[in-house]
C-alpha cells in the first residue's frame, strides 16, 4: 500500500499512457468503454467520500471565507481568463468558440475533490462547497455567455434556452455520479454513530475505500483516455481548442496561486490549495449532455459531430494537468508556499 502511494503519480501517468496506447492499437475500438466512465467515477467518488468526515462539516466563518475565495476564482477570475484567451485565439468558428466557453466557465464538482485531496488540499471544504458551486454555475454561466456574445466573441449561435432545458435529464444522470455516492457515504457514517455491527461495517467500508482508491483512480484515467483518445487524435481541427485548454489550465494555476496568496491570507494553506485546484478544473462531465443536446440541433452534421469532441478534449488535457499538479504539490512544493 505504501509503495502504491509513493509511486501514485507514476501509476496515474501509466494509466493515461495505457489508455492512449489501447485506443491507438485497437483503432478506436476502445470507444466502447465510454459507458463505463460514469460508473467508474461514481465508485471513485464513493471511496473518496467514505474517507472524509462528512458529519463534521460546518459553515464556520473560515468556511464562509473559503467560499468567497472559491466564487471569486470561478465566477470572476476564470471567466476573465476565458475572455482573454478566446479573444486571442480568434480563429475558431462561432460554435466551437461557444462550446469552449461553455466548458471553461463551469467549475468542476466531482473528481476535483479527489485530485485536490491527493495533493494535500482541503478536500473536505471543497466537497462541502459543492452544492453552492453547482447552483452558482446555473446563474454564472448564462450571464457570462451573454457578456461574451455582447463583446463579440461570436456573432450568432443557433441555440436557445429550450435546447438547454431539453438536456436537463441527461445532466441529472451525470450529477447522480456525485450525489448518490455522497449520500451513501453520509448515510454510512451516520449509521456508524449507532455503534455495534453498523460501526464495524462502516469501518470495513472505510478500509476498503482506502485500499481501492488508487486502482479506481487508474480505472477512471484509463477508461476516459481509452474511450476518446483515438477520435480526438484524428481531428486536426481540435488542435486550437486543445491549446486553449492547456493555456487556460496553466494560466489559472499561476493566477489562482497569486490570487489566494493575495486574498487568502486568513485561510489555511490547504484551503488555498483547494481553491487553486477548483480554478483549474472544469465541469466537462456535466457539460457533455448539454453539448450533445446543442449539437443535435445543428444542421451541419460535421460540425455537430465535432462538438462533443471539443468537450472531451478538455477532459483529456485536464487529466494530464491534474496529474502534474499532484506531482508538483506533493513532490516539489511544501505547504509553506501559500503561507
Amino acid at each position: 500500500m505504501q509503495w502504491i502511494q509513493k509511486h501514485q503519480v507514476a501509476l496515474y501517468l501509466l494509466a493515461l499512457s495505457m489508455g492512449a496506447l489501447a485506443a491507438l492499437a485497437t483503432g478506436g475500438a476502445t470507444a466502447s468503454l465510454e459507458p463505463l466512465i460514469l460508473p467508474a467515477l461514481a465508485l471513485l467518488l464513493a471511496a473518496t467520500f467514505m474517507m472524509m468526515p462528512l458529519q463534521k462539516v460546518k459553515a464556520a466563518p473560515a468556511f464562509r471565507g473559503f467560499l468567497a475565495l472559491l466564487f471569486g476564482v470561478n465566477a470572476l477570475l476564470a471567466p476573465l481568463v476565458v475572455l482573454g484567451l478566446l479573444s486571442i485565439f480568434d480563429s475558431l468558428d462561432d460554435i466551437t468558440t461557444f462550446t469552449v466557453a461553455l466548458v471553461l466557465l463551469a467549475p468542476c464538482i466531482d473528481y476535483v475533490v479527489v485530485f485536490a485531496g491527493l495533493a494535500g488540499a482541503d478536500a473536505r471544504k471543497l466537497l462541502s462547497a459543492t452544492p453552492a458551486l453547482l447552483l452558482g454555475q446555473v446563474v454564472m454561466i448564462p450571464v457570462w455567455l451573454w457578456v461574451f456574445g455582447a463583446v463579440g466573441l461570436w456573432s450568432r449561435v443557433p441555440w436557445n434556452l429550450a435546447t438547454v432545458v431539453d438536456s436537463a435529464p441527461d445532466v441529472a444522470v451525470a450529477l447522480s455520479a456525485v450525489i448518490v455516492p455522497l449520500m451513501c457515504a453520509w448515510g454510512a457514517q451516520k449509521l456508524a454513530v449507532c455503534g455495534g455491527n453498523l460501526a464495524r461495517i462502516e469501518a470495513t467500508s472505510r478500509k476498503l475505500s482506502e485500499l481501492f482508491m488508487m486502482p479506481l483512480m487508474m480505472l477512471v484515467l484509463f477508461t476516459s483516455v481509452a474511450a476518446h483518445f483515438y477520435e480526438v487524435a484524428g481531428q486536426r481541427s481540435l488542435v486550437t481548442p486543445a491549446l486553449v485548454y492547456v493555456v487556460f489550465a496553466l494560466t489559472m494555476w499561476v493566477a489562482g496561486s497569486l490570487y489566494v496568496r493575495w486574498l487568502g491570507r486568513s485561510q489555511h494553506p490547504d484551503a488555498c490549495r483547494a481553491v487553486v485546484f477548483s480554478g483549474v478544473t472544469r465541469n466537462a462531465l456535466v457539460m457533455m449532455p448539454v453539448a450533445l443536446a446543442l449539437a443535435s440541433t445543428l444542421p451541419d452534421a460535421g460540425v455537430a459531430a465535432r462538438i462533443p469532441l471539443v468537450v472531451v478534449t478538455q477532459t483529456l488535457v485536464e487529466l494530464c494537468v491534474m496529474v502534474l499538479m499532484v506531482r508538483f504539490f506533493t513532490g516539489f512544493l511544501k505547504k509553506q508556499y501559500f503561507s
